[in-house]
């Protein structure tokens, strides 16, 4: 009993040592190869296996104990490729642990207590409920309902004393065109009966201006034009929808052509018929006709 107890403490037979190195080896090059292209596998683990599995094959062992002194022992290379593994493995869980923690999603934070106030102003209850109504209302309700309390009045309310200068013309022409843009916005409204009945109501009104005020127009800008051409030695002249500049500068025709290109545009918006060039009074020029809306007409 005593032999067989001596013979089974004592050390392997080399033949198991090496066959176990083998064995153990292969099985920790293929944890590692399998770890390399796992979808959790991770870097650190499968050097680890890698390096411990080849640590302890007997080639690599031989060579490293004739190299290292430390692995010289026959206990120096396993316990070697232990440590590479508990080395590997301690970070693979502690990654593992980390992702699970971040995938998880975070608790939600109970709502706090409702800080709205309780009492409802009845005021302001009346105050939404007409924005609600107002913006439930289709275009054409929307402009009708602006005609009566709003167009008209502001269009009564417009200045129809004579302008004093061309400045004060442009001002007044722009408010003037404002409502004829109004007007031919509710031309392409579906409008019922009532309030289209509203919409000519603004026509007529804003007509009977136009017919007031644009004569007026002319006449200021004719006078301001006088006014300003006077020292340049050009004379202002015209009445109704009609006007004259007469100048020794116009008895050249390219300085017509310019003069009129520049005022054009503006003769027009005034709704004047014809602008006549002259070099002397009576003498020969030139005369542009434009096809421009009677006064009263409604136009944009």
């Amino acid at each position: 009993m005593f032999l067989l107890e001596k013979q089974l403490a004592g050390p392997l037979p080399p033949f198991l040592m090496k066959s176990a190195s083998w064995l153990i080896g292969a099985f920790l090059i293929y944890a590692g190869v399998n770890c390399a292209f796992s979808s959790s596998g991770s870097v650190i683990l499968t050097v680890a296996l890698l390096v411990a599995g080849l640590s302890i094959v007997p080639p690599v062992t031989a060579r490293l104990r004739s190299r290292i002194g430390q692995l010289r022992p026959p206990w120096a290379p396993p316990m070697l490729a232990v440590s590479l593994v508990i080395a590997g493995v301690v970070p693979h869980i502690a990654m593992l642990e980390l992702k699970g923690a971040l995938a998880s999603p975070p608790k939600r934070a109970s709502a706090p207590p409702s800080t709205a106030p309780t009492d409802v102003d009845p005021g302001m209850v009346e105050a939404n409920k007409l924005i609600d109504d107002w913006s439930k209302k289709d275009e054409a309700a929307r402009y009708a309902d602006r005609i009566a309390p709003d167009f008209l009045p502001n269009l009564a309310s417009l200045d129809s004393s004579q302008p004093t200068s061309i400045t004060e013309v442009w001002r007044r022409i722009v408010d003037l065109e404002y409502f004829a843009t109004k007007v031919m916005e509710g031309e392409k409204l579906k409008l019922n009966k009532e309030q289209a009945a509203m919409h000519a109501k603004l026509r007529t009104a804003l007509s009977a201006k136009q017919a007031i005020m644009y004569p007026r127009f002319r006449e200021a800008y004719r006078e301001g034009l006088k006014a300003g051409l006077w020292e340049h030695d050009i004379d202002v002249s015209g009445q109704g929808r009609a006007i004259q500049l007469v100048g020794s500068t116009y008895a050249a025709r390219s300085n017509i052509k310019a003069a009129e290109e520049g005022m054009s545009a503006d003769l027009q918006r005034l709704r004047f018929t014809s602008v006549t060039f002259r070099w002397i009074p009576d003498g020969e020029g030139a005369r542009y006709r434009y096809a421009v809306p009677a006064d009263s007409e409604v136009v944009p």
